[in-house]
């Protein structure tokens, strides 16, 4: 086997063991396999002919690793000087017991892969100490000069704290070339924030802020994260706003915020409307999600026609540069009369709420969002006809309504016809919508063979 297929066989590693059979091996006296005392500069040369391949190895499952010696890291570290074991290694992804074990540093420190971009530590077990911890970041970042995504991901005891394991500090070494920082194993503290908000080249940070957080110890004098283009984290909205003042406020196009707060009382209400009127203000974002609310088991879900709905949802209308929104939360009972010119660049639009909206919004849409294209919202259609409906050329192409059994579906599809021409897929989550889009796909099709449209 030569050629693409043998790239393809090689791409990415699951572990050493075909190394091992590679080279000239034999089983120890324990029985597991062991590499050759002799091996070789031939032998080498076979075993990089494949390693040069590879360029993703995973090395997640340390059990597995049982069925060779580990005297099997020591001689893969005995590779020539003038060779590289994985010249064009570009991503790996290790346990967090591997990344901090002197195997990892034989193989992948001490001849660092000279194309490798991303490492991804990876915590399986809750019980992982302070010092194991600290060790496989620190190792991964001060070896590998040429990382530039670092993702830690997995189980934490407690979602400790990133500090608590000097997480912080042993990332410093790579505050200038760092642009991809995912940490979903630990918290991260205001300390650490503000720490990262100097990392020069950071684009895409995803972290979790603890759910006791104060506002004040997110509160800085000034902004940072002069790079930041996206941002995923979970946070209670109070410290949200105060994180707002770290962010660029032009720079920064994507947002994607998940409360970790429970909305008890209209308190975490105010906070949610306080949130909302602060992006609006403060942001020129481009894509927005915002997770859905907890609403605690002593609240009430606001009603659509409740005011703080509106405080809470109008703001969202006014964010002109947004072309995706993501929104799970209250929605006012009045959306349809609200003006929605401010989403004229809205491409893709996610709306969910407890409670249905009024089918009259598809209107509001049609006429006040020309690009979009891809519609999911939950919506009451009533018994009734349907009068008043306005034809235009919208281009919308993909439509998902969450909403009861459809009694008339024929009903529907003319409405959505009118509307929106141009539909190519229509799907519901209640009966009788297969049946609106096989309507529908019939009226285009009718007026493809006339030769014209709305």
């Amino acid at each position: 086997m030569s050629g693409p297929p043998l790239d393809s066989l090689w791409k990415e590693l699951g572990g050493f063991l075909p190394l091992v059979y590679v080279l000239p091996h034999q089983r120890s006296t324990d029985k597991r396999l062991c590499i050759s005392h002799h091996v070789a500069e031939a032998d080498w040369e076979r075993l990089t002919f494949y390693t040069k391949r590879v360029h993703k190895m995973t090395y997640v499952n340390v059990s597995r690793s049982s069925s060779f010696s580990s005297t099997v890291y020591a001689r893969l570290a005995a590779l020539p000087n003038t060779m590289v074991l994985f010249p064009s290694l570009q991503s790996v992804t290790m346990n967090v017991h591997f990344a901090a074990f002197p195997a990892a540093s034989l193989i992948l420190y001490v001849h660092p892969p000279p194309k490798l971009r991303v490492a991804e530590i990876q915590f399986e077990d809750k019980t992982v100490s302070d010092d194991i911890a600290f060790t496989a970041i620190y190792n991964a970042m001060y070896h590998f000069s040429t990382i530039e995504n670092l993702k830690i991901t997995g189980t934490s005891l407690n979602l400790q704290a990133f500090a608590d394991v000097g997480g912080g500090d042993a990332l410093k070494c790579r505050s200038s070339t760092l642009r991809s920082l995912t940490v979903s194993s630990f918290s991260i503290n205001g300390a650490t924030l503000r720490l990262l908000s100097h990392f020069s080249s950071l684009e895409f940070l995803d972290i979790i802020l603890p759910p006791n957080i104060t506002a004040q110890e997110v509160t800085a004098k000034s902004t940072g994260f002069p790079s930041l283009k996206a941002l995923v984290i979970s946070t209670p909205r109070r410290a949200m706003i105060s994180v707002l003042g770290l962010l660029p406020p032009t720079t920064l196009k994507s947002l994607h915020i998940e409360g970790s707060d429970s909305i008890n009382g209209q308190l975490g209400l105010e906070d949610m409307a306080a949130l909302h009127e602060a992006l609006a203000e403060r942001l020129t974002l481009e894509s927005l999600t915002l997770g859905s609310p907890l609403f605690g088991s002593q609240f009430y879900v606001p009603s659509p026609e409740d005011p703080i709905s509106g405080r809470i949802f109008h703001p969202l209308t006014t964010m002109s540069t947004v072309t995706y929104l993501s929104y799970h939360g209250p929605i006012p009972a009045d959306i349809h009369d609200t003006p929605l010119e401010g989403w004229r660049n809205m491409r893709t639009l996610f709306l969910t709420s407890r409670l249905p909206v009024s089918h009259r919004i598809l209107q509001s849409l049609a006429r006040c969002c020309p690009h979009l294209v891809k519609l999911t919202m939950d919506i009451s259609i009533p018994d009734e006809p349907l009068d008043g409906i306005v034809p235009t050329n919208h281009g919308l192409q993909n439509a998902h309504f969450r909403t009861r059994a459809l009694s008339s579906p024929r009903k529907v599809a003319l409405m959505l016809d009118l509307l929106f021409p141009h539909l190519q897929v229509v799907q519901g989550a209640a009966d009788g919508w297969k049946g609106v889009m096989d309507i529908i796909a019939c009226l285009q099709a009718s007026r493809k063979l006339r030769g014209h449209t709305i």
